[in-house]
């Protein structure tokens, strides 16, 4: 005898509703966990348990997508005292791109294999150690200090990562804040939308303060290629500077790593 028995429509009713709640509770975790539903594609990012709600208890203010980098490229270099028009040309040329990319090769050259990628260099020598990424100001400290007190014998001290072929600082050419008569120079490849790079950049800055007249800040350019700002804003920078100077240049720069 059989003992299979028939699902009555009302077992049929309420397994497709539990299979369609099922489905819609996927649908929203996948959502909020991998960026991809409609919030993703819009640029906005997805609220976290963390941002649901305010501290207070309020409803959460809606998340504005990053204005498009050439509006916010326009605005620094005006900020900095360049003409918008003079700006909007020279970056439209992309005459700067070579540079950029010359910088980032030399950077190669010298060692550096991400961003920031910072050379201790003496500029009597030529050479210098290699400090990779965004370190805390006391590992600068300790490197800059026997640099200052000695560049040969700490280069010579075991464990220091030396850089190889270093171009050499140019101080017309380079883009250099600081005395000009320092000894020693941070060398700078950075890419404007790394965001370790944005995280060191008040380090540098604390850097230039504690060691006034001792040391030079030279940025160069690291652009990678998954940061698609990256370029852009880099020739921004060069624009700046071929229309205002090194004043405008390290302006744009300062409010670039600021975001």
């Amino acid at each position: 005898m059989s003992t299979h028995k028939e699902s009555s429509p009302e077992n049929n009713v309420w397994f497709g509703v539990a299979m369609f709640l099922m489905g819609l509770i996927a649908g929203v975790v996948l959502t909020f966990t991998s960026g991809s539903g409609v919030l993703g594609k819009l640029g906005v990012a997805a609220p976290s348990a963390q941002n649901t709600t305010g501290g207070d208890g309020a409803q959460p203010t809606a998340q504005v997508p990053k204005a498009d980098v050439n509006v916010r490229m326009v605005a620094y270099a005006k900020e900095a005292g360049v003409d918008e028009d003079a700006f909007t040309t020279c970056v439209g040329s992309n005459k700067y791109e070579a540079k950029v990319n010359q910088q980032m090769s030399e950077g190669q050259a010298a060692g550096v294999n991400g961003t920031p990628g910072n050379i201790i260099y003496d500029m009597k020598s030529k050479k210098g150690i290699l400090v990779s990424g965004a370190q805390p100001v006391a590992s600068f400290q300790t490197v800059i200090d026997a640099m200052l007190k000695d560049p040969a014998d700490a280069m010579a001290q075991a464990g220091v990562e030396l850089a190889k072929d270093v171009t050499p600082v140019d101080l017309k050419a380079d883009h250099v804040r600081g005395d000009l008569n320092a000894k020693i120079a941070i060398i700078e490849y950075s890419d404007y939308e790394c965001p370790f790079c944005h995280r060191v950049h008040p380090t540098y800055q604390q850097l230039m303060e504690q060691y006034d007249g001792k040391i030079l800040w030279v940025f160069r350019h690291f652009p990678l290629g998954f940061h698609q700002e990256a370029m852009p804003l880099a020739v921004g920078a060069e624009c700046a500077r071929e229309l205002g100077g090194i004043d405008a240049f390290w302006e744009f720069t300062d409010k670039v790593m600021a975001e």
